[in-house]
């Protein structure tokens, strides 16, 4: 559509108010579409103040919740701002967990954020990193044989990483290796 494209354009160039207009005028033209609606939260997270930026965000998933990309962006844009709690509330699934664990730990709530770390990993047992910082969690809780078990069950799944995740899986072993070591044993 030339709207569509215009407004990109106009976004680009920074004239996020004429943008907004002309998504404005795509939007009244056809029936509700997600990649209009998709440009449209973005373009208002530009002009909007940075306090209200997590509740647009959380509206337009609530109105349009079947929308997939939609709820994706959001969480994107809310994990890219450090808001790990808005991100689980836009979530689906068990990455709801994950990030509600996340939170906790980023708030120093360990003992809240083991079981949603168990949770996480029962649902999701093929990510490796969960179980690795479920292992770092349980080793800092004291609860050593436990973790021992969760970098069990991240080495089972460790052949399937590539890259650079393999990388974070090295370095996360390492790290845990590290403070185990530095445990006193039974």
């Amino acid at each position: 559509n030339t709207l569509l494209s215009m407004a990109r354009i106009e976004a680009q160039l920074g004239r996020l108010d004429q943008a907004a207009r002309l998504l404005d005028r795509v939007a009244a033209m056809y029936k509700p579409n997600e990649t209009v609606a998709i440009e449209q939260m973005m373009l208002e997270v530009s002009l909007t103040p940075p306090v209200t930026v997590m509740p647009l965000l959380e509206a337009r998933v609530q109105s349009n919740p079947n929308w997939l990309r939609l709820r994706q962006s959001a969480v994107q844009l809310a994990l890219a701002s450090g808001d790990l709690l808005a991100a689980s509330r836009m979530a689906q699934g068990p990455t709801v967990l994950q990030y509600q664990a996340l939170a906790m730990l980023q708030q120093g709530r360990v003992m809240e954020a083991l079981p949603l770390l168990e949770q996480y990993v029962q649902a999701r047992p093929d990510d490796v990193l969960a179980w690795m910082m479920l292992a770092e969690v349980q080793l800092a809780l004291g609860q050593g044989e436990a973790a021992d078990a969760a970098v069990e069950s991240a080495m089972e799944h460790r052949d399937a990483l590539s890259g650079g995740a393999l990388a974070d899986f090295d370095q996360a072993l390492q790290s845990y290796q590290n403070a185990r070591a530095a445990q006193p044993r039974p």
